[in-house]
């Protein structure tokens, strides 16, 4: 076996499968629904662009940070994903849930001005 910590590695990895594309998907149908039509496809190239800088470009930097700096050990690999892993998701769940009422807020003043319900 890869690690020494084979539970913890599986449910972080369940919870980053389910939680990584329902935030992605919630932020790419929320973004533009909040946005102006003249503007919807510079919101959705902005998103994207910090998703790919600050997920995938600093994400990769930071395993083999923890990996090389804090284990000392290769072979943590899995653990050093965990440990990278774990922290953003509690803090991207947090910001989600005090970012909710405004968002509501947001979509309450636009459905008013369009004149949905």
């Amino acid at each position: 076996m890869m690690t020494d910590y084979p539970a913890l590695v599986l449910s972080t990895f369940v919870f980053a499968a389910m939680a990584g594309p329902l935030t992605a998907s919630l932020a790419a149908t929320i973004l533009p629904e909040l946005t102006p039509h003249e503007g919807r496809g510079r919101i959705a190239a902005v998103f994207g662009l910090i998703t790919v800088v600050f997920g995938m470009g600093s994400g990769g930097t930071l395993v083999a940070l923890v990996t090389d700096q804090v284990l000392h050990d290769e072979t943590k690999l899995p653990l050093s994903v965990v440990l990278v892993a774990s922290p953003a998701f509690l803090v991207a769940m947090v910001l989600a849930i005090l970012a909710l009422p405004r968002v509501r807020s947001l979509r309450a003043k636009v459905a008013a001005l369009t004149g949905e319900a």
